[in-house]
């Protein structure tokens, strides 16, 4: 085993059906996550998902994608910028 590395998993169908379920979730979850200029292009995204899509409820597959992979790069750049000590190694 080595210190400091692992692996972040993310299932985006569960993040998918959170999202269709709560309204509010989608923009919750994306400010807790986004940095401000991430943020700007999330929505830029999701508004232009919006129109490309007939029912507003049904989040595009592709946004989920992209959400879950900065998430991904979130929680990496977070460990990261720790020192191993810190992870209980």
């Amino acid at each position: 085993m080595f210190p400091g590395i692992g692996v972040d998993l993310l299932h985006l169908p569960r993040l998918a059906t959170l999202v269709s379920r709560h309204r509010t979730y989608l923009d919750r979850f994306a400010r807790r996550i986004l940095t401000p200029s991430e943020l700007t292009a999330f929505r830029s995204l999701a508004q232009s998902s919006a129109l490309s899509t007939s029912s507003s409820t049904s989040v595009g597959s592709s946004l989920i994608r992209w959400l879950g992979v900065r998430h991904g790069l979130g929680l990496c750049g977070l460990y990261k910028a720790r020192p191993v000590s810190d992870l209980g190694a």
